[in-house]
């Protein structure tokens, strides 16, 4: 891992800790406490970058493309989670503040100013490293499909979640407190139980159900192309022939 990746870690960390502690420090408290954290990342990130001789390889259209799709996907994210968690509760904070920064090392990712591999790092340091682009061999067309159809495919359950904790927080949230001529389906949180219509009591359905299907589908065949099969997908580790 690199120095860059470590330190979003440490960052999650911090978060996770003030996620555990709850609203025992309050709003304002986390936020400085997050922006400590934050500020201590970005010092030791522009120490590590500048004593290795770092030099910034800029970035194609391709990659600010990635890194705006990046912000967009981290917001969905995050807003779905808001019918049923809001932001401004000091209890669910650190959650929403631990989201924002895998957004935004992903996002330094796209745009080429943190890497994920200590080896990568040191490539845009001038020291030895993969061959560049031109140099390496080719992929393989098929192996190129599989792995750009393996991605979308991917995103569409990652999508489909998304939508379903969306529709499940609307649901709880606008839901009837007892049955009613148009709210005649019960949906239950953690022993909560409000009314909905058979429309939206459907929909989170199909949701939920693509979901819970389509989560360790989706991560079985990814290890089975990226392991077995030695089809890059989770973009580290394998090789291809």
């Amino acid at each position: 891992m690199s120095t860059d990746f470590k330190l979003m870690m440490g960052f999650h960390l911090c978060m996770m800790v003030l996620f555990i502690v709850g609203g025992a420090v309050g709003v304002a408290a986390e936020l400085s406490i997050a922006a400590a954290a934050l500020a201590i990342v970005i010092v030791i990130s522009a120490w590590r970058k500048r004593t290795a001789g770092w030099r910034w390889p800029g970035v194609s259209i391709k990659d600010i493309a990635w890194a705006l799709v990046t912000v967009v996907l981290m917001c969905l994210f995050a807003f779905a989670a808001t019918p049923l968690a809001s932001p401004s509760s000091p209890v669910l904070l650190p959650w929403y503040l631990a989201i924002a920064g895998i957004g935004v090392f992903n996002t330094a990712t796209a745009l080429r100013l943190a890497t994920l591999s200590e080896a990568e790092f040191l490539t845009q340091c001038g020291e030895s490293g993969p061959a560049p682009k031109s140099e390496q061999p080719h992929e393989e067309r098929w192996r190129g499909i599989v792995r750009h159809t393996y991605s979308v495919v991917f995103l569409v359950v990652w999508l489909v979640g998304v939508a379903s904790f969306y529709f499940f927080g609307v649901g709880m949230r606008d839901g009837a407190p007892s049955p009613t001529p148009s709210h005649t389906e019960p949906l239950t949180n953690h022993g909560h139980t409000v009314y909905v219509s058979v429309a939206e009591k459907d929909l989170i359905d199909l949701l939920q159900t693509s979901m819970f299907v389509g989560i360790p589908v989706i991560l079985v065949a990814g290890a089975v192309l990226h392991f077995v099969l030695k089809i890059p997908v989770f973009g580290f580790g394998a090789t291809k022939k």
